[in-house]
């Protein structure tokens, strides 16, 4: 849907939200989205999260990729209302200081 709709909707002038991350893997795609978005005043605003991953890993599995290392930053209040608050009782004091909340797969 973003390589049939995106360009088109960023030239009307409207914000274009990302959440399928995965289809800005082409980076002229992703340069050509961006200029449209710059030079009629819209905004290209890229979701992050775990489904983002998920489209990495799937591109991941097209380049014959054996190993695939994904590193997600989030500000601590983004952690609120998830178990890593519960893990985690210092949470909000963690401002400044980059800490790993979840390793594995």
């Amino acid at each position: 849907a973003v390589r049939q709709h995106g360009k088109r909707c960023l030239e009307m002038g409207r914000d274009l939200m990302i959440t399928s991350i995965g289809a800005l893997t082409d980076d002229a795609f992703y340069e050509d989205l961006s200029a449209t978005a710059e030079a009629n005043g819209s905004r290209l605003i890229l979701c992050t999260g775990s489904m983002p991953a998920v489209d990495w890993m799937g591109s991941a599995s097209l380049a014959d990729c054996e190993k695939v290392l994904v590193t997600q930053t989030k500000p601590p209040k983004a952690w609120l209302g998830t178990p890593a608050e519960h893990d985690h009782p210092d949470l909000l004091e963690m401002e400044g200081e980059p800490r790993v909340l979840f390793e594995g797969s």
